[in-house]
Formats: structure tokens, sequence, C-alpha cells
């Protein structure tokens, strides 16, 4: 049935349990028909290249499908000179991959194409609450769910460690001196799965879907001036899980017009993306399309990887003057517990606290490698700047700091992290202020340069003294520059 191109089914099914119709050439699969309560209870369509959309039938939310559902309409087609072949890439974490395979068993989603998602939408109260999304370039395929037509090739990658650097970053890194090439302190947290509540009030249906982008032009891309990526506004309410990686054409990931926020999301990462300007870029919204109600999102976002990021200069690109006049912030980003960012060189900033209600309270850790570009890591609003407060980070434990040498503040003039019990500085000489930390706490221990420690700023807040950290210092000290010109 390799021609079959559309497929109508009517009536009710009582005992068709598996609908295949893999390796054919349809185009659309019309379910409208079907008695909701009969779907099968598994729908496989691997190999459907040319599938446009599937059509399913009205039911009401307690007659929801918790079947299972297999997609992929990738090419399983590789050119004779083998350019299509997948291969992983030298620097990829395979760890990853092991945890999307263990924990997102249930629906499989593969596609080229980002609008075929829009047929989920009638299906989607039972799979995409617990949803992992991977955005990823056909040629650095990693992992086993879109494979080729035998489905028993092998892919191969060196091991994964801390002090990987991709290529391009071979002559930044060239006449460094090897101490200044840190590696990072914190493995990246694993992919959650959703709170157990929710997971047993759907039935515990997990889903995985990737989104493979073949280069510019792609089909997926609706704004080809951009090259930013759209998907549907449920898909964005939905995903716990996001991980773009190994793209060389997208520059964004954009928010859908209809104002959809990323509530759901616990866990992103983002990495090896040459041409990405910002992560998260929210539209600019029309005046008077404002309500008190509005938010930009990200309440639940645990974890945030950011890594090699060539020309990326903002993390969330956002007009905050805009916000703080007429979007209510309240919850966003109270749950950020772990920020790592590494080689992003072009990076100014990572969060703008533009108002008192955006808050990091429960942010244990920050690390931010080789970004030089970086001249605070979250600025404050105007409206924080004039109250002249002192900024509150309530639980953060470690600070890392490499190789920033414009960052001349973490978060304003004036913070406390009372409960601190680490601090790592290197190559931050712009950097002059501490936090301030508790009463009664254990003095935090402070790695870094002397030199770095003898020019720091003192006495701007309470408990602001050298005497409350534990300071030791490194064999590594700053280059003496020449005092002399080096041109002849």
């Amino acid at each position: 049935c390799k021609e079959l191109k559309n497929l109508l089914l009517k009536g009710y099914f009582s005992s068709l349990e598996e609908l295949d119709i893999s390796g054919t050439s349809v185009k659309t699969l019309d379910l409208g028909g079907v008695d909701a309560t009969s779907l099968p209870e598994r729908i496989i369509l691997l190999g459907c290249e040319k599938l446009r959309a599937i059509l399913w039938p009205q039911h009401k939310e307690s007659q929801e499908w918790s079947g299972m559902l297999r997609i992929d309409t990738t090419s399983t087609s590789a050119p004779a000179d083998g350019r299509g072949v997948p291969k992983a890439h030298p620097h990829a974490d395979q760890s990853l991959e092991q945890q999307k395979e263990e924990k997102f068993k249930g629906w499989q989603i593969s596609l080229p194409d980002a609008r075929l998602l829009r047929s989920l939408y009638p299906a989607r109260y039972k799979s995409l609450r617990g949803c992992h999304i991977d955005i990823c370039h056909a040629a650095t395929l990693v992992g086993s769910m879109v494979q080729g037509a035998s489905g028993d090739e092998q892919v191969q990658v060196q091991p994964y460690t801390r002090t990987v650097v991709d290529s391009m970053y071979r002559d930044f890194l060239k006449y460094r001196p090897a101490e200044a090439v840190t590696a990072w302190e914190w493995d990246c947290p694993k992919i959650p799965l959703p709170p157990a509540p929710l997971m047993r009030r759907f039935l515990q249906v997990t889903c995985i879907i990737k989104v493979i982008m073949h280069g510019q032009g792609n089909t997926l891309l609706e704004d080809a001036n951009t090259s930013a990526l759209l998907l549907p506004d449920f898909i964005c309410n939905g995903v716990s899980s996001l991980h773009v990686y190994d793209n060389p054409s997208i520059t964004s990931v954009l928010a859908p017009p209809q104002r959809s926020e990323w509530t759901r999301l616990i866990w992103c990462r983002v990495e090896r993306c040459p041409k990405l300007h910002a992560v998260f870029t929210i539209p600019m919204v029309r005046q008077g399309m404002f309500s008190d109600n509005v938010s930009t999102g990200f309440q639940s976002l645990e974890t945030f990887w950011a890594s090699q990021l060539l020309t990326a200069r903002y993390i969330w690109d956002w007009d905050w003057t805009m916000a703080t006049t007429h979007i209510k912030h309240s919850g966003n980003f109270e749950s950020l517990v772990f920020l790592h960012l590494d080689y992003c060189p072009r990076l100014i900033h990572v969060l703008v606290l533009a108002t008192p209600s955006v808050t990091l309270g429960a942010l244990e850790t920050l690390e931010i490698v080789q970004c030089g570009d970086l001249r605070e890591v979250f600025p404050l609003g105007p409206e924080l700047q004039e109250q002249d407060k002192i900024i509150e980070f309530p639980k953060l434990k470690y600070i890392h700091l490499c190789e920033l040498p414009k960052l001349q503040s973490i978060c304003g003039r004036r913070m406390s992290s009372p409960n601190l019990e680490a601090i790592n500085i290197r190559g931050c000489w712009s950097l002059r202020r501490l936090p301030t930390v508790g009463d009664n706490t254990k003095p935090p221990k402070v790695d870094c340069e002397k030199e770095w420690w003898d020019n720091l700023e003192w006495g701007c807040m309470e408990n602001h003294h050298p005497s409350r950290y534990e300071s030791s210092h490194s064999l590594y000290h700053k280059g003496q520059l020449p005092r002399r010109s080096v041109l002849r």
C-alpha cells in the first residue's frame, strides 16, 4: 500500500487494537467519522513522509483518547554519498539521550514540519501535559527514535566531559592560558517528569516530539525572514522540558501570537546554535492588547542551561519598559533553581528584574563561564533602580563566575544572599562587590585571585565586610601588561 494517499474511517471499531499504515504515501488520516470511544489503542505512522494532517473525532473531555501514537515523517532514504546519514555531534551528552529513552516511552513523534503538530490539538489533553520537545538538525541526530530505513544503525559519540568546547571556539581560546579555560563545576540536572498528581490525573502518558530541521528555508519556519521557530500555542502551554541543540539556522524560539505561556516548562537546555540571537523572543504586542492578568510565563522553570551560543545577546528578549506598565509578572521565574551559561561571548545580560514582583527566590546555583560581553547578570528595571533596595536571593548557595572580563555586577548595587556556601571567581576583573551574607551563617568559602580580592569594595550594606568570608587564592595571577608598545 505504498501508494495510499488518503485514509477515511467511519463507524464503531470496538475490536480494532492497532492501526498501522507505516511506509505509505498517506497525506491525510481522517478519523473524524470514527466513534470517539472506539479509536484504536495504537496508531502507528512511521515513514509517512507526506503526512500533512490527522483529523480526529469530536469528543468530550471525559472521552479523551489514551492510546499510543507513533509518528515519523522524516526521510528514510539517504544520498549515495552518505551526506544524509545522521551523525552524532562529537560533543553531545549521550546521557541526555538515555534519559529521553527511559522517561518518555509514550507518544513518540518525529517530523520536519512543525505545522503537523496542530493536528494533535484534539488529542492534546492526555499526552501533551507531560511532553518533551527536541529541536535539532538532521545531520546531528543522536539516539534511536529517528533512524534510517533499517533501524539498525549505531551512532558512536565521544565521551562527554565538562571541558568540551566546540571547534568554532578554538581560535578564541588558542592564546589563552590553560588555567583560564576552566571547566564548569556542576552537571546539568536530569530531565524531570511532571509532578506526580498531574501524572496520575492523566494516566502517566508521556510524549516526546523531535522537530528535525534541515537548514535555511525549512518548512517549519513560518517566519522566513528571521528563521524563528513557531510552535502551536497548546504545545508551549503543555511542554515540560525543551532541548534545542546543534541547529545552524534557528535565530530564536518565538512565543505564539495568541500570548500563550511556557507555564509548565520545568527544564530547558539550549546548546550549539551559532545563529541564535535570543532563546525566547516575546513578539512586540500592539498597544491596547495588554490586560492586567497577562504574564510572560516560566512560572515552573527550575533548570536553564545555555551553552556555546555564538551570537546570542539575550536569553529572554522582551520589551521590559512596556512590560513594567502593562504586564503582571507575579510568579515568573519564582521556581528557577539552577542557572548555567557557558561560551556565549555576545551575551549582554541574562534576565532583567523589571519590577519587584519578578524574583529569583528559589535560585540555588549560578554558574557562568566564558561570556566576554556580559556586563550584568540580572540588571534592574528603572523602578527598582530608583528604590535602591537590597535585592534578596534567599536560597542562593553556589556562585561560579569564570572569565567574564566586563562583568560589573551580579544584580544591582546591593545584593543579599544569606545562605551562600561557596563562591568561585576567575577572570572577573571588573566585578567589585560580593553579595552580603547572613548574621549567623558559616562564612562562605571564596576561591579567587588575590589581586581581585584586594580590590573589592566593602561596606555598602550591613554585614558586608571581608571578615564575613573565608577566602583562598589560586596560583593563577592576572598577567602584567607591557609598559611599552609591542609594535615595531
